[in-house]
């Protein structure tokens, strides 16, 4: 792989006869001309060395001074001009013997005198430029593909001196309007900016057939192999192992899914769309190009900002803008922060046209500027997201903790490259500024997930992250089986997706850094698994553990030193760096044990899906009983006394609606609700012009808390098929009359739950925050019945019954002001939910919210619960994983003859009949979004003939759908 594989795209002309040269040069001269616009570079020398020859041989036969046909006098002028000529020989040798003992210099001189004073733009500069895309061939004999060729800062972006308490850089998506925020929460009434919500849509991506993916794949995990004394530090590298490369090219191959997944969103969501962003893959530079230390000095003010940070976050996050390097980067790093990105090979490549005198810049796709209509897409790459980069990342857990570094604090969607729309959707089906995020819960008995210290199975699946994660859940917020999110399109949000990471971050450092899935919490079990990226088997067996205790014992030796790798600092190389803290892990005294009671697993990776959907719930679920139990009855000093008790006695019993069944026993009836009424709900989109047109809105958090009805053990009550066919989760209609019978044993049991007042109200507790801790984690089954009961309190619209009076202020004793401006109410960011300070002081201490005049605790928290609304929501959808023809054509004609489902997932572990699948799959594809995006290439829309390229399956007898 020698320089001469690149190609560099000049911005200055668009002639072919200037995109490439293979004139043979030195290796060194090789790449400073392959990766420089022509115009920079001096012409070619052309020698003539035969010529020269001829000269000195002609000058060599003349010296001979006793020729008769030669005057006598010549003959000392020509022993003159052969002397001269050897002079002239020895000084020529003498000058190459030095520029070659000084190349470094000779060609630190020609950059500074003849390339760094040249304008334009030099690859590795601006990666926003024409200039940084080149065409790198990565396997002998493939064609050439195009590749982002961009720049990743050397040191961490974070800055140690602007470190801020946890929270200080969180800021509240659109707020509600102040003028209508406590009628929405008092009364239920609607509350809106009267603006429309439009998403920028980010897709994760990566070809995984690619060549270089292949080889940065072998390395870093022949690195990992080193690191774990498997191979010597000094030992070569491992070839590529062909057979496993041909294995994964069938088992990964790209099947177009990309290119229709965006066209699915262009075909059914336009209107609600208003970027996408392509968050893909990037690699190391193929080859010690040495003039790259040059190029990338010529920018002395380059900028390095995270993407999409606000401006608070961005004195944060990021360096100044207009700081001025003060030193040049050393060698080794600035090679290191060179990067090809990976980019779809179907893009539109042209170079930008100089718009004429006179006359408007012509409209046209071209290289970095992609737009189909008002939506523009950009190519994000790994490297440029990363607070800590450390190379190519082959873990969706580790980008996906990432992703709130591409669009800010915005609500975006997130899609992977197998994700579709299938039918019209609208903004209201993901987000509206009434009702908050909307998500997709499952929770049948088998899904509803468990939190295990200690997960079994294959780490590299789904639910050995999701059973860890719902771990760290429970650590935080009470143990319980959650709900497993849809797998499907997800709705985040960037400022919320900070606030989770600031109550775990030691969790988000380990996310980051494992480039692999399963590379935390490694049982020997797992091992045996190959370490790729995007596999979620079908089966997914253990293998059996080594029989020999030998191998077992050398087994657990490498995968310790693995362990303290990963958990290492990645400073600099050979300097011992302090381990990374891991969440403090126990496990509970009632866990059963598993097997042959496996350790606890204290490194995994967190299932960021999982946790950010039930991190959003449970956070609104605090907010509520905290706003009770310690705003609205706590005293200033977080006292609560029999006074304090009497008083939420009464607040549970005062309209009959509840009853003692018996001494310290109050039993509650949930009542009908209006919140999600579906003329109410078209109301309230009305406002701002939208509507549903996919989903069915079932629960909001204006009702209370989602898991309040359904239980551990037997999930959601009902469950059906509705008439599309597509699978339900049927979570209650609180504004159904079927549900609420006088009869109160025709009731289902959702409807009616007991709070044992004595195990709640802990009669040894006196302080409101030990109450609040009691019933919001430690008695979860209190919390649960507490909030229907204060539901029903407040009537069949709003929350009033949880609310702080209207005159109840808190002044704090800590006057220490910060220095930001719209931090928003929260409680203690914390990975353990013993751990925090709960008591009015303690939320307080920050000093966040401290004024002079005190704090107006009803407003605070309502702007506290405004930041954790949401909806659950019914989508027809549907899900499936394709290995051979036969189940491609089995999801095409499910989907086919379902118009109604509108979100569609297709898996691919392809182990029949690769090429036929492949062939079937692209084709479906295309028939089902045939209209190409204006940033696609016109040469390479994919083109199939019904009549002339049909599938077949008569190999599978396989007719009938």
């Amino acid at each position: 792989m020698s320089g001469g594989n690149y190609r560099l795209i000049r911005t200055d002309s668009r002639e072919e006869g200037h995109l490439d040269d293979s004139y043979p040069l030195p290796r060194s001269l090789s790449s400073l001309y392959t990766f420089l616009p022509t115009k920079w570079l001096p012409a070619r020398p052309k020698s003539h060395p035969k010529g020269f020859y001829e000269s000195s041989r002609r000058l060599s036969r003349g010296s001979d001074c006793s020729a008769t046909s030669i005057p006598s006098t010549l003959c000392p002028k020509r022993k003159n001009q052969f002397f001269i000529a050897c002079c002239v020989l020895i000084l020529v040798a003498i000058s190459f013997v030095t520029v070659g003992l000084h190349w470094d210099k000779v060609e630190e001189f020609y950059f500074e005198q003849f390339i760094m004073p040249t304008p334009g733009n030099a690859c590795l500069v601006d990666p926003s430029s024409p200039a940084s895309y080149v065409h790198w061939n990565p396997r002998p004999g493939a064609r050439r593909a195009i590749y982002h060729c961009i720049s990743r800062p050397p040191s961490p972006l974070v800055d140690e001196q602007l470190a801020l308490p946890a929270g200080a850089s969180l800021r509240t998506y659109r707020p509600l309007p102040a003028s209508c925020l406590d009628s929405y929460y008092t009364e239920g009434s609607g509350c809106t900016d009267r603006q429309n919500t439009k998403f920028n849509v980010v897709w994760t991506w990566v070809n995984g057939t690619d060549p270089m993916i292949t080889r940065a794949k072998a390395k870093a995990t022949a690195e990992l192999k080193r690191q774990s004394g498997e191979y010597d530090e000094e030992e070569e590298e491992p070839p590529v192992d062909e057979e496993e490369e041909e294995k994964n090219f069938y088992l990964f191959r790209d099947h177009d899914e990309l290119r229709h997944s965006l066209r699915s969103v262009l075909q059914y969501f336009r209107q609600s769309a208003k970027k996408f962003v392509l968050l893909t893959s990037d690699f190391e530079f193929p080859v010690q190009y040495e003039p790259i230390k040059y190029l990338l000095g010529l920018n002395k003010h380059a900028t390095h900002p995270i993407r999409g940070s606000t401006e608070a976050a961005a004195a944060i996050h990021k360096r100044d803008e207009q700081a001025e390097f003060e030193e040049e980067y050393p060698e080794e790093e600035l090679f290191a922060s060179a990067r090809l990105g990976l980019l779809p090979q179907w893009l539109v490549f042209d170079l930008p046209e100089e718009p004429k005198e006179g006359e408007a810049p012509p409209q046209k796709q071209t290289i970095g500027q992609w737009k189909d209509g008002d939506i523009p897409l950009e190519v994000v790459h790994h490297a440029e997201i990363y607070e800590e980069y450390d190379g190519t990342v082959f873990n969706s857990n580790s980008i996906e903790s990432q992703l709130a570094n591409t669009v800010g604090d915005e609500t975006f969607l997130y899609f992977n490259d197998d994700c579709f729309f299938a039918a019209p959707l609208s903004s209201a089906d993901f987000h509206t500024h009434n009702f908050g995020l909307v998500f997709r819960l499952i929770a049948y008995p088998f899904n509803l997930v468990d939190p295990h210290h200690y997960p079994q199975g294959s780490p590299i699946g789904e639910w050995y992250p999701m059973e860890f994660t719902n771990f760290l859940l429970s650590e935080r917020f009470g143990v319980r089986r959650r709900p497993y999110p849809m797998h499907q399109v997800k709705v985040l949000q960037g400022t919320l997706m900070r606030e989770m990471w600031d109550a775990w971050p030691m969790q988000e450092t380990l996310n980051r850094r494992h480039k692999f899935r399963g590379l935390g919490g490694v049982h020997p079990v797992a091992e045996n698994h190959t370490m790729v990226d995007e596999v979620d088997p079908l089966d997914d067996k253990p293998r059996a553990l080594p029989v020999d205790e030998e191998e077992e014992e050398e087994e657990g030796k490498k995968l310790k030193a693995r362990h303290q790798f990963i958990k290492r600092s990645l400073g600099d190389e050979g300097v011992e760096s302090a381990p990374i803290p891991v969440p403090v892990t126990r496990r509970e005294p009632g866990d059963e044990d598993i097997g042959d009671d496996p350790p606890p697993v204290e490194d995994s990776d967190a299932h960021v899906m999982f946790l950010f959907t039930h991190f959003v719930i449970e956070r609104s679920r605090e907010a509520m009983l905290w706003s009770w139990i310690v705003a609205a009855l706590g005293g200033d000093n977080d006292e609560f006394g029999s006074a304090q008790k009497n008083a939420a006695w009464r607040i549970l019993t005062e309209d009959a609606k509840a009853q003692e069944l018996e001494r310290g026993k109050l039993q509650v009836l949930v009542e009908r609700r209006a919140t999600m009424e579906p003329w109410r709900v078209q109301w309230a989109l009305d406002v701002v012009g939208d509507t549903l047109k996919a989903s069915n809105y079932r629960f909001s958090s204006q009702d209370g808390d989602a898991y309040s009805y359904y239980t551990d053990e037997k999930g959601l009550e009902w469950w059906h098929w509705n008439a599309a066919g597509s699978g339900s989760t049927y979570w209650p209609l609180l504004f159904d009359d079927n549900n609420f019978s006088p009869e109160i044993d025709n009731r289902p049991a959702w409807s009616r739950c007991t709070i044992d007042w004595n195990v709640c109200f802990d009669p040894k507790l006196n302080t409101a925050s030990d109450i609040f801790k009691r019933v919001a984690f430690e008695e979860r089954e209190c919390g649960d019945c507490i909030l229907k009961g204060l539901v029903r309190a407040s009537g069949n619209l709003g929350l009033s019954a949880l609310l702080p009076k209207s005159d109840r202020v808190y002044r704090p004793q800590t006057m220490v002001s910060f220095a930001g401006e719209g931090i928003p109410p929260h409680l203690p960011l914390v990975s353990e939910w013993d751990k925090a300070d709960f008591s009015l002081a303690g939320v307080f201490a920050s000093g966040f919210w401290t004024r002079e005049d005190g704090v107006g605790l009803r407003e605070w928290v309502q702007r506290m619960m405004e930041r954790y609304r949401y909806v659950l929501a019914d989508t027809d959808n549907y899900f499936n994983v394709i290995t051979n023809p036969v189940s491609a054509e089995k999801t095409f004609a499910y989907v086919d003859d379902h118009p109604t489902v509108a979100l569609v997932t297709i898996n691919d572990v392809i182990n029949e009949y690769p090429e036929q699948t492949d062939r079937s799959m692209r084709q479906w594809f295309e028939n089902r979004w045939p209209t190409p995006a204006e940033w696609e290439n016109p040469a390479l829309v994919p083109k199939f003939d019904p009549e002339t390229d049909p599938i077949a399956f008569d190999t599978f007898r396989y007719r009938e759908r």
